[in-house]
C-alpha cells in the first residue's frame, strides 16, 4: 500500500489530534440577580451615603452594577439620587429600589439622628490645663480649647507647652479672634485680620484643630458673618437661650454657622443647674442635636461643681467630640 507524503500524514494527524481535544462549546454564566445591602442606618440629619448594588450570575461570579438606577424611598425621610446618593432627611424608616433591565433590589433605610456634644473651655485659661485636664481625663472625656492667641503665655493663660499638653490627651483647638474685641466694634480691615489670621496662627500651629470660629461675647451680625464665611466651615455664635424658644443645631447641621451653646459653668455650679445641663444633653443626644458645652476660668471654687458634672456627661463620653471630629481644619 501507498504511503501518504509526510506533509500529508502531518496534516492528518494535527486534525486528529484537534478533532480528539476540542473543548465542549458551554454557554456563558448569565445575570441571575441584583444584589444590594439588605438594609442603611443614618444617624445625622443630612448624613449622605452611595449605595452601590452588584450583579450575581448563575455561577456566583459578581461585578459591579454601575449602571443600576435607584429611585422610590419617602422624601420626608431620605431621598434617593438615580446613582445612589442616599440623603439622610428627617428620623423614620423608608426604602429605596435599584434597577438594572428585568433585576432589582431594594434596601431598607433606617434614620434615626443621635446627637453630638462638644465642651469648649473659652479664651485659653491656664485652668483649663491645670484643673479641667486632670478631671476630664480621669473620666475618659477630650474638650476644645478656644484660643484667643494674643492672650498665651500670660500669666493666667495657656501657653504653648500647656496647649501641646492638651493637644497629646486628644484635645482640640479652635479659633477665637486675636483679641478677643467685639466683633462689630472693628472696622472691616482689622476684622478681616482678627478672622483670618487667627485661623492662620492654627494652621501653622500644627495643633489638632477644627475648621471652627468662637464668636467672642456672641456678638455678631450680618456683616462679621460674612466675613466669617470666607475662612471657616462652621462657627458657634449665640448662646441657646438668647432665642426663644431655645435653639439648638441639628447634627449635621443645616446652617454650620448657627452652632449654639449652653454655660456649663454656671449650670455646674448648683445640683439643680448640673440636673439641667444633663437635661439639655440626653435630650440634644436623643433628638439628634449638636450642643457645646462652654466654660471659661474654672476656678478652685468651681472644682467640686465641675467634677460632679464632669462625672454626670462621663456616661455619654461616646457622643462627645472634639471640634477637629466634627469640623476637621483643612
Amino acid at each position: 500500500m501507498k504511503k501518504p507524503h509526510p506533509i500529508a500524514a502531518a496534516a492528518l494527524l494535527a486534525v486528529a489530534c484537534s478533532d480528539a481535544t476540542a473543548p465542549v462549546d458551554t454557554p456563558p454564566a448569565q445575570p441571575a440577580r441584583l444584589e444590594a445591602a439588605d438594609s442603611v442606618v443614618l444617624t445625622a440629619h443630612r448624613d449622605t451615603v452611595t449605595l452601590l448594588a452588584d450583579v450575581v450570575d448563575t455561577e456566583g461570579g459578581r461585578a459591579p452594577a454601575s449602571a443600576a438606577v435607584w429611585s422610590g424611598g419617602n422624601p420626608g425621610v431620605a431621598t434617593i439620587t438615580p446613582q445612589g446618593l442616599l440623603r439622610s432627611v428627617g428620623g423614620g424608616e423608608t426604602s429605596v429600589r435599584t434597577a438594572l433591565g428585568d433585576l432589582e433590589d431594594s434596601v431598607r433605610v433606617v434614620v434615626r439622628p443621635v446627637g453630638v456634644i462638644t465642651l469648649t473651655f473659652d479664651d485659653g485659661w491656664k485652668s483649663a490645663h491645670d484643673l479641667a485636664l486632670p478631671i476630664l481625663s480621669e473620666a475618659g472625656v477630650r474638650a476644645n480649647v478656644g484660643v484667643v492667641t494674643g492672650s498665651l503665655g500670660w500669666p493666667a493663660f495657656l501657653d504653648m507647652d500647656q496647649m501641646l499638653a492638651l493637644d497629646a490627651a486628644g484635645w482640640a483647638f479652635a479659633s477665637h479672634t486675636l483679641t478677643h474685641d467685639s466683633l462689630p466694634s472693628l472696622d472691616d480691615e482689622t476684622l478681616r485680620a482678627q478672622v483670618a489670621d487667627s485661623r492662620r496662627w492654627l494652621v501653622d500651629s500644627g495643633l489638632r484643630a477644627g475648621d471652627v470660629f468662637i464668636v467672642p461675647y456672641h456678638e455678631w451680625g450680618a456683616r462679621e458673618l460674612a466675613e466669617v464665611r470666607k475662612h471657616y466651615r462652621a462657627a458657634r455664635g449665640h448662646a441657646h437661650d438668647v432665642f426663644s424658644p431655645s435653639r439648638f443645631a441639628e447634627w449635621r447641621p443645616d446652617d454650620p454657622y448657627g452652632i449654639t451653646s449652653i454655660d456649663g459653668l454656671a449650670l455646674s455650679r448648683t445640683p439643680e443647674g448640673r440636673d439641667s445641663a444633663l437635661v439639655m444633653i440626653e435630650r440634644a443626644i436623643d433628638r439628634g442635636w449638636m450642643v457645646d458645652v462652654v466654660f471659661h476660668d474654672v476656678l478652685p471654687g468651681d472644682e467640686a461643681g465641675f467634677r460632679a458634672l464632669v462625672e454626670r456627661i462621663a456616661p455619654l463620653r461616646e457622643r462627645v467630640f472634639t471640634w477637629d471630629e466634627l469640623f476637621p481644619l483643612e
